[in-house]
């Protein structure tokens, strides 16, 4: 059902790879109101949103919730919360077979959004894949990326499974730090400090192994076409309580992800 003389505004306030999730959501509403929607988001992952045909506006915010007055502001007369975090816990209590994967359809139920289809989006520019590619082709070695030294909170990655994923590669791959700080300084490692974040995704798409420890690259990988992904991504997560593994063995978006839940894993993975 086509909604008349109606401007949507979203408000997603979370994380990158939450922002690529919301944005099939979004399309659905901007098809549900037959135009563009604008959207309010904390500017550290505003670039999720770039190049996206049906998102006409992005609105920078501060806080949770502090989209709705800006939005209306902007012409909005129809506002969603679309960011995950607001309904992830209750949606575990409702759903026993939970899995972060499904918020954003989860979320559409709650405001009768028809039904659609949750692969998460993201358009790279013509520019940023040139980009990608340029560094592809000034490349000799084989490449491996990780992310990250940050150590995040999903992962249980420390510095002596760093330090492994390093030492297996230092001779024979070029390592890309798909991180913005505490890159080793090794010849043999590239911080990438100079490219955008949207750019170093496009340059997965070379690499032999993508190692995760986060879910903006991870969830940026599964948006690619699979032609554009890496081979293999190693997932060094602990999964508990967004259960991305079982859910994405169902939906086959990547062909090759193998999850790693401690050391011992991640050395027969490296091998």
């Amino acid at each position: 059902m086509i909604c008349h003389n109606v401007q949507a505004g979203v408000e997603m306030s979370h994380s990158f790879g939450d922002a690529l999730f919301s944005l099939p959501l979004i399309r659905a509403i901007s098809q549900m109101t037959n135009r563009p929607v604008k959207v309010a988001t904390k500017p550290k992952h505003m670039d999720a949103y770039f190049n996206i045909p049906f998102i006409s506006d992005i609105i920078t915010i501060n806080q949770l919730h502090a989209g709705e007055n800006d939005l209306r502001a902007k012409g909005c007369n129809l506002i969603y919360q679309a960011t995950p975090e607001v309904y992830y816990a209750k949606y575990c209590e409702e759903v026993e077979d939970h899995s972060l994967i499904d918020i954003a359809t989860y979320i559409g139920e709650r405001y009768d959004i028809p039904p659609f289809d949750k692969r998460p989006i993201f358009v790279p520019t013509s520019e940023e894949l040139l980009a990608a590619e340029t560094y592809y082709r000034g490349t000799t070695q084989p490449m491996i990326a990780i992310e990250s030294v940050a150590f995040s909170g999903q992962s249980w990655c420390d510095q002596n499974a760093v330090d492994a994923i390093v030492n297996a590669h230092r001779q024979t791959h070029k390592i890309l730090w798909v991180s913005n700080q505490n890159a080793p300084n090794m010849a043999c490692v590239d911080n990438l400090l100079r490219y955008t974040r949207r750019q170093i995704l496009c340059m997965l798409k070379y690499v032999e192994t993508f190692f995760s420890t986060g879910s903006g690259f991870f969830c940026g990988c599964l948006a690619l076409p699979k032609q554009e992904q890496p081979k293999r991504i190693v997932s060094l997560w602990i999964d508990h309580y967004y259960k991305y593994e079982k859910r994405l063995a169902e939906l086959q978006w990547h062909d090759h992800i193998v999850w790693v839940h401690n050391q011992e894993e991640l050395l027969k993975a490296i091998k």
